[in-house]
């Protein structure tokens, strides 16, 4: 079957998602060139669908392609050409993240299937130098990662990629979606979270001496704690877990005079197939 075929194939059994997904993978994985075809077969979609259902066979082409584990071809030696498909999927990478700015103003505000389009594609084919860590966080906000990253895990490079960009986010003292990230891709083992937030507030601390210390300071640091600890909550861990981060934010909330409240956020419900990827 070439790329026109397996485009017409899912696109005839866009709506048995779960069927496609069973037997999608597999079938993937025992084509002499997979990278190929699937890149081929997607196209320019995210530019110009020639439908909704075509949009969406598309999107989950790249579904089943991570999800069988993002294989390559099979015959070695083709380096050259190994080197073209990359090239073309970097290209490609970037056109569309430029069409999300265009449409959106920035990746953040993307729509979901977009973000999550893009997202796929990247775990698919690799991700560009030339994206930014903060906007990549931001595209995987923007597809809601909690319900996409079981199949993003599926990509050996996208997640090698994601262990560097934490790094980088640590470094860059972006410390909230460096949580994020760790606890949605599972990253404990690499990062655990007992030695990450002491390094947190350790930084946080010795940056404080270096400023002047004040009732803004302390606002802006219970801010982000919180915000760090909510991120843990709604990954169902106990704060119990870490007393010393526990201690400290108690400690914040009795200097700025700002006892916890009960966070009372709405979490998206997705209500149908189409949105589910697990």
């Amino acid at each position: 079957m070439n790329f026109r075929g397996l485009r017409r194939f899912v696109t005839a059994h866009v709506r048995d998602r779960q069927w496609l997904r069973q037997v999608g993978p597999d079938a993937l994985r025992s084509a002499e060139d997979p990278a190929s075809l699937v890149l081929r077969a997607v196209g320019r979609y995210y530019i110009c669908a020639e439908s909704g259902d075509a949009e969406a066979a598309c999107m989950l082409l790249l579904e089943l392609y991570v999800r069988a584990g993002c294989p390559r071809g099979r015959e070695r030696g083709h380096r050259e050409a190994e080197a073209e498909l990359r090239q073309e999927a970097r290209e490609a990478a970037l056109t569309w993240r430029r069409r999300l700015l265009r449409v959106s103003g920035r990746v953040g505000d993307a729509g979901a299937r977009g973000a999550r389009g893009l997202a796929f594609f990247m775990a698919a084919f690799g991700v560009p130098a030339e994206f930014p860590a903060q906007e990549l966080y931001d595209l995987l906000v923007a597809a809601d990662v909690s319900a996409c990253a079981k199949v993003l895990k599926c990509s050996k490079l996208f997640v090698k990629k994601m262990r560097d960009v934490v790094v980088e986010m640590i470094n860059k003292d972006m410390y909230l979606q460096a949580i994020h990230c760790i606890l949605a891709f599972e990253f404990q083992n690499a990062f655990p979270l007992g030695s990450i937030l002491t390094h947190i507030m350790e930084k946080l601390e010795h940056d404080k001496k270096d400023e002047n210390e004040g009732k803004a300071s302390g606002d802006e640091e219970l801010a982000l704690l919180r915000s760090i600890s909510k991120c843990m909550e709604d990954h169902k861990l106990c704060l119990l877990e870490f007393p010393s981060f526990a201690e400290r934010i108690a400690s914040l909330e009795e200097r700025v005079g700002k006892p916890k409240q009960a966070f009372a956020g709405i979490k998206r419900k997705r209500t149908t197939e189409e949105d589910c990827v697990e």
